[in-house]
């Protein structure tokens, strides 16, 4: 069997057609309103490391404040220096373009993965996996994580070719795929590929090809491991050379959040397609361990479930844990709530029932949300709330699309096509997202009122002092809107302050503000107060 037997009707140009055409469109997607926006949160960090590779020039690891990063291998702000240098400044699409990109190929490989089973599920895969919360928004920041999922899918993809076919032929980009993991994320993105590529070959019994694949993910781990450490010490000394072991390995099996916390936050943050997911398991649930040849149906389930559960499994051990780490993991839950859509596959009344009324919402999704913004554009007049509340944009864009939508499945009578409820939802979610959510997003993390305040007070680049936001913390909402960047002084201790008289200025946050002995606090002026991201901030001098 080859990778389009499955589909005997879609030649290879055609398949090829469709890549292109998902690429271009998931680019769309993730590029629309996105080009000069302003930069807040962690975005900041990754603005100013491309800022300061203009100043410090390029290097083993990204620098700031004149310093080198232990976090993150220089691979992925040297794609956003380029892109900065070509463009001829750093804005949010420099620094958020290559992870667009990486998202658009693992939107084409998931593709690619549902083409296996037939171009419906392959549709279905991919609109679930656009559709998901915390999958869309990465896919429009700077996320390097991005780069572990798209070499995840791609190694997936010619793993289960190779098991489907019973060749090797294509293995050979498996360790490429652990090595680009690698470059752009440290073990971890070798590691993540390795668990899932390696327990496929176990569970499928291929025990030649997961020994090979397994002790050369070791292999090239440790050499990983071992160049960087040497690289650091090459451009830092010993101590830099273990902090980047320690930031990029070890630190993260710190005790901060529960074992069970992502099997429980992925409802929320990659919905639809975790919940979905869960519903397959539970409705599928004999279908994940009966044996299934490879012609079958079903086949492929088994190794969805295991790419998916060791990947939450793994990150879940160590104490660290972010959302974005498990990227590469929403792939494999978009392919399984594919099963779970498909109504060939229903299995009993309750699964019709909440497919159903699935699809209600779906295929409502404009006017309910529609609804839903006029309600809460209400509730914050009524209370008063101050907030720019972006109404004009996403209501009219709602509105035209509950009538295109409508005229197009009344003229092509497509009123019981999954996909079109599908896709009808995902443009209703892109909508909401973009102009509605992001917007307000913008508005309570925007720093640029308060920087641009103390700005102009700030005459004859008058020293600025930060008490209790850095340093490596809010002090860069501050560096990253202004043009000409300064390493910032970072306090902790409130009786430091008292050294540093006018011409300093002093940007301390207003709940830390009593924490300043009151004999300071009576020489002090307070100049502007604002916000940095969504911290209420005030800027002051000694008189």
């Amino acid at each position: 069997m080859n990778d389009l037997d499955v589909e005997p009707k879609l030649s290879r140009k055609t398949v090829t057609l469709h890549c292109i055409l998902l690429f271009i469109f998931s680019m769309l997607l993730f590029l629309t309103f996105n080009y000069d926006i302003e930069i807040i949160k962690i975005d900041a960090r990754w603005a100013l490391f491309v800022r300061y590779m203009f100043i410090d020039g390029i290097n083993y690891f990204p620098t700031i404040f004149n310093h080198p990063y232990p976090d993150y291998p220089v691979v992925f702000t040297l794609l956003s220096y380029w892109i900065a240098s070509v463009i001829h400044t750093v804005n949010m699409f420099a620094i958020t373009l290559p992870t667009s990109i990486m998202a658009a190929i693992t939107v084409v490989f998931t593709y690619l993965i549902g083409l296996f089973h037939s171009r419906k599920q392959a549709l279905y895969a991919v609109i679930i996996l656009l559709f998901s919360v915390k999958f869309f928004e990465c896919a429009r920041t700077p996320n390097p994580d991005f780069f572990v999922a798209a070499v995840t899918t791609i190694a997936f993809y010619f793993t289960y070719r190779s098991i489907l076919n019973r060749s090797k032929t294509f293995l050979w980009i498996v360790p490429i795929c652990f090595i680009i993991g690698f470059c752009f994320r440290g073990p971890i993105g070798l590691v993540v590929p390795a668990g899932a590529i390696c327990l496929t070959f176990l569970f499928s019994r291929r025990i030649k090809s997961f020994f090979i694949i397994g002790i050369l993910a070791v292999l090239l781990l440790a050499l990983g491991i071992l160049a960087t450490y040497l690289i650091a010490y090459l451009q830092a000394g010993p101590k830099f050379a273990e902090n980047v072991i320690f930031a990029q390995a070890l630190g993260r099996f710190g005790d901060t959040s529960p074992f069970y916390y992502y099997f429980l936050a992925s409802f929320g943050s990659y919905a639809i397609s975790y919940p979905a997911a869960i519903l397959a398991i539970i409705f599928f649930n004999k279908k994940f361990i009966n044996k299934y040849e490879v012609d079958s149906e079903f086949h492929m389930l088994k190794y969805l479930f295991i790419w998916f559960i060791i990947i939450f499994i793994g990150l879940s051990i160590p104490g660290s844990k972010q959302d974005r780490y498990l990227l590469a993991s929403i792939p494999a839950l978009a392919l399984m709530s594919s099963f779970f859509f498909n109504e060939k596959y229903i299995s009993n009344w309750l699964h019709k029932l909440i497919v159903r009324f699935l699809n209600f919402i779906l295929f409502y999704m404009p006017i309910i949300l529609f609804i839903a913004l006029w309600i809460g554009y209400i509730v914050v007049s009524l209370l008063k709330i101050k907030i720019d509340y972006p109404i004009l944009v996403p209501a009219v864009s709602l509105i035209v699309l509950s009538v295109f939508a409508y005229t197009v499945v009344r003229i092509l009578k497509l009123r019981n096509n999954q996909l079109m409820k599908l896709l009808i939802g995902l443009l209703s979610f892109f909508i909401l997202m973009v102009t509605f959510l992001q917007p307000l997003n913008i508005q309570h993390e925007s720093s640029i009122k308060f920087v641009n305040a103390v700005q102009k007070i700030r005459k004859n680049n008058r020293p600025i002092v930060f008490f209790r936001l850095g340093p490596d913390g809010d002090d860069l909402k501050y560096l990253v809107n202004i043009k000409k960047l300064f390493v910032p002084i970072c306090l902790n201790n409130p009786e430091e302050i008292a050294k540093y008289n006018k011409p300093y200025i002093v940007i301390v946050k207003s709940s830390k503000f009593a924490l300043i002995p009151k004999q300071i606090r009576d020489r002090i002026h307070i100049l502007v107060k604002g916000k940095l991201g969504h911290v209420d901030c005030m800027a002051v001098q000694f008189d």
